[in-house]
């Protein structure tokens, strides 16, 4: 006569909400850009059945810092579209976890490039590359992560597909 076929006991809440407080900044100029963010900086707990959160600590705190460039090999010109060379940097850190994402763009006009390497530290990941083309306000791009991790295995890669709008010239 029981709904709940292995008698476990349900939940009394079967909804949870909590505060989580982020923060970040980014700094922008023409040629460079860097930003921070910090996430669940208080630290809130996620537990559903509210059971060992004296372990947890609650969710850990993650840190990201980002930064980069934007190069001009060839400046542009009335006559001639440019090429640019965009190097950049990701970082993460949550609790025992950290990634670097490293690599950069390339541009040839209207048409990009770029190739980066995530390596979860003691754990080199994917491999990255990035095609595409910017139209008028539109930047489409594709991408794909090459699994180099021991994932190879049973996982060869990831797609995905990317739609940018630059609204400044719309």
């Amino acid at each position: 006569g029981s709904i709940i076929p292995t008698l476990e006991q349900q939940p009394d809440e079967l909804n949870r909400g909590y505060f989580d407080l982020s923060t970040g900044f980014v700094f922008y100029s023409p040629k460079y850009y860097a930003g921070l963010s910090l996430k669940h900086i208080n630290r809130p707990s996620n537990s559903f059945l509210g059971i060992n959160e004296n372990l947890t600590g609650g969710i850990p705190m993650r840190f990201t810092f980002h930064a980069g460039g934007q190069f001009d090999i060839i400046p542009a010109t009335r006559s001639s579209e440019g090429v640019f060379v965009s190097p950049n940097i990701l970082y993460v850190n949550q609790a025992a976890f950290n990634q670097v994402n490293a690599g950069a763009y390339v541009g040839f006009g209207s048409l990009f490039g770029g190739a980066w390497f995530r390596h979860t530290f003691g754990n080199p990941d994917a491999a990255i590359a990035v095609i595409g083309v910017e139209w008028d306000m539109y930047k489409f791009g594709y991408s794909y992560d090459f699994t180099v991790s021991g994932l190879s295995a049973v996982s060869t890669g990831t797609h995905e597909v990317s739609l940018q709008l630059n609204f400044d010239k719309a």
